[in-house]
């Protein structure tokens, strides 16, 4: 950022402007306690940008939303928790398009401004007979902004509630961006099983929200993984509705920079909270590949360690075993030369000219593995090409979870 530039964090921070109402309707039968759908508001109509799954099975609200968004406008987003309506043929279509249709009359709204998202259990029917009469109570009552709310109420395996918000002071006033997102499992760049709104007071073309989402997207969201598996329902969403009347950022603006490195700093940190709360995991991981040849290069073979199933386990042992490591980057496809290479642990480093530093390497190195959350470095000495990715650990509880999803 600019000399100047700064960003004041605040969780619960609220952009002028948006309501929010959430309550229960038990998606999934067995939750008898715990508010599962979500409604989102603006009164005025919000420029709005989304990216989606790269899942070829997609799920029906993600048709809705692209429908909606067709003239990058909406008022308001309905969501819900417990049932992911994909795979549900033709009725789960007309179900996701009777959720937007039920938020759109309750609210006093055309239909085409409502954004769809559902997540939870693949190939059940909708429960419409609960699920409609709470839609049209939210819809008729919504309140203030409550981001927690509305990160409760997205929850599926997620052990804890995942928003936070950023303030961008202005010569000519504030904008606030605030984000509420859910995701633990199933967690794989492009995109990880995670849902994602942003709403913001600032004043946005289309072109400018399409471009800030997706770039904040691409270094946050789209660099994390704890399972390797690319959900059906997987979105990011973004709604400004131009209530700070702040002057309006385009993509040549001045305050674009500002504005896309803020979005990406505050997606980064929601997606480093999924990877915390990756089903099962005790670790964070920062995955970083510099001096490949290229930056494909260091993409392919960072996501082959954090992708690594061997590697993972090893980092939930605290066992710094480097030749996994060094096995990922050699199956990536990426160029590497097997007699040059250094890893390191944070700081510490475990190998160099691709041969292992010994016994007191491996002792430092273990003790670094022994924190919630470190680095693991990779220099490929070939280049300059750089990624990174976020990772967890892989361990016991992650069987138990998924063992049991359904039920």
């Amino acid at each position: 950022m600019k000399a100047g530039e700064t960003i004041i964090w605040d969780q619960e921070a609220a952009p002028r402007g948006f309501q929010t109402a959430t309550g229960m309707a038990s998606v999934k039968p067995s939750n008898t306690t715990r508010h599962d759908v979500a409604l989102i508001y603006s009164p005025d109509s919000c420029t709005s940008a989304a990216v989606y799954t790269t899942n070829q099975v997609w799920a029906a609200p993600i048709d809705v939303c692209r429908d909606t968004l067709a003239d990058h406008q909406a008022r308001a987003l309905v969501v819900n928790s417990g049932n992911a309506n994909a795979s549900t043929g033709q009725q789960g279509e007309i179900d996701a398009y009777a959720m937007r249709s039920a938020a759109a009359e309750a609210l006093g709204i055309d239909p085409a401004e409502v954004l769809v998202a559902s997540t939870g259990v693949i190939g059940l029917p909708m429960p419409m007979e609960r699920l409609t009469p709470v839609i049209a109570s939210l819809g008729s009552k919504p309140g203030p902004y409550r981001p927690r709310d509305i990160a409760c109420a997205i929850k599926t395996t997620d052990k804890f509630e995942k928003y936070h918000g950023l303030r961008l002071p202005r010569e000519d006033g504030e904008v606030v961006i605030s984000a509420v997102a859910k995701g633990a499992g199933m967690i794989c760049p492009n995109m990880a099983t995670m849902l994602c709104f942003v709403q913001t007071d600032a004043r946005l073309t289309p072109a400018a929200a399409q471009k800030a989402l997706t770039m904040a997207t691409e270094a946050s969201f789209n660099r994390t993984l704890v399972d390797g598996d690319t959900s059906t329902n997987d979105m990011v969403s973004l709604m400004a509705n131009g209530a700070s009347r702040t002057e309006v950022i385009d993509t040549h603006s001045d305050f674009f920079d500002y504005f896309a490195s803020a979005l990406t700093e505050l997606l980064l940190h929601l997606a480093k909270e999924m990877v915390r709360d990756g089903e099962g995991s005790t670790k964070v991981v920062h995955i970083v590949v510099k001096g490949a040849a290229s930056d494909s290069d260091a993409r392919l073979a960072a996501r082959a360690i954090a992708d690594s199933n061997l590697c993972k386990t090893a980092f939930f042992g605290c066992d710094p075993n480097w030749g996994r490591i060094a096995a990922a980057a050699g199956y990536s496809g990426a160029k590497v030369n097997r007699h040059d290479f250094d890893i390191f642990f944070d700081d510490a480093p475990m190998v160099r000219g691709g041969i292992s530093l010994g016994d007191v390497a491996e002792e430092q190195c273990a003790k670094v593995l022994s924190l919630p959350e470190f680095r693991v470095t990779l220099d490929l000495k070939l280049g300059s090409g750089t990624h990174d990715y976020w990772c967890s650990d892989l361990g016991y509880e992650y069987v138990r979870i998924n063992a049991d999803y359904r039920t």
